[in-house]
């Protein structure tokens, strides 16, 4: 048995191969002897072009940094690249959830980086009287203890995508990281996010900017054990992703290559 390793400049969670020509991505499926991705989606897109496909969902980086409490004002966290289609996911089913949200919130978005961005949404947010917006524009996205102590203020997290064949591809990272630190999700109901969120345990799947509405407010008004559950419930999900997870699925690939 022959066992190819292949570095190449792809993102092998990202369905590259409709961003890129993908003759060089097609060439090594076909030519390695088993492929590992990073999402289901991928897996039936790709096992054309190689039966020896396994899904190996990418691990987070467990700091042990974990939600102790609440927030005194409720906060809604994002983290993401605030362009193109997230951006668009964003506009129609999140934000348009905040309006007029019977409470006050803060609202942390991680990830807007350019100016014009962030003026974009300043104007946006200006009308929603109840949400404190807050944009840090200068992150150090290799410190990452400090990006995790950042999502460990979020009460809630939000992972949206649109329905499409690149983002039911990714896997789920956005709502790996608040899991990770003890953080529930409210998530659109999307291949790969609705592969770790057990609805109504570590968060909720919402299909509409009513879901998100509705799953807020419920959060805002919980009390404090019940939102210790879905928090300990968060932070007990990243057995299935974290690096531990990650190596024995790898091991198991070769033991599975070893014996056929």
């Amino acid at each position: 048995m022959k066992i190819f390793v292949a570095g190449l400049p792809y993102d092998l969670d990202d369905a590259d191969y409709l961003r890129y020509p993908p003759e060089t991505i097609y060439y090594f499926l076909k030519n390695c002897s088993a492929v590992t991705l990073g999402s289901k989606e991928l897996v039936i897109n790709l096992s054309k072009f190689n039966t020896n496909t396994y899904w190996v969902t990418c691990p987070t980086k467990d700091l042990k940094i974990v939600k102790q409490q609440r927030s005194e004002v409720f906060t809604i966290g994002w983290i993401g690249d605030f362009t193109k289609g997230h951006k668009e996911s964003l506009l129609n089913s999140f934000f348009p959830a905040l309006v007029d949200l019977p409470f006050q919130s803060k609202l942390i978005l991680m990830g807007v980086c350019r100016e014009e961005e962030h003026e974009f949404l300043m104007k946006y947010f200006k009308p929603f009287k109840n949400i404190i917006l807050e944009i840090p524009l200068k992150i150090d996205w290799h410190n990452e203890t400090a990006i995790q102590q950042k999502i460990a203020t979020f009460d809630v997290g939000i992972a949206t995508l649109i329905d499409n064949e690149f983002n039911r591809s990714k896997s789920a990272f956005k709502l790996k990281q608040c899991f990770n630190n003890g953080v529930p999700v409210l998530s659109t109901n999307l291949a790969e996010n609705n592969v770790f969120i057990v609805d109504g345990k570590n968060g909720y799947l919402c299909d509409t900017s009513n879901d998100f509405r509705k799953r807020i407010i419920e959060f805002n008004g919980m009390e404090y054990e019940r939102y210790k559950t879905f928090s300990s419930n968060a932070r007990s999900s990243i057995s299935r992703f974290n690096l531990t997870n990650y190596c024995d699925n790898i091991i198991n690939v070769f033991n599975d290559l070893q014996n056929k």
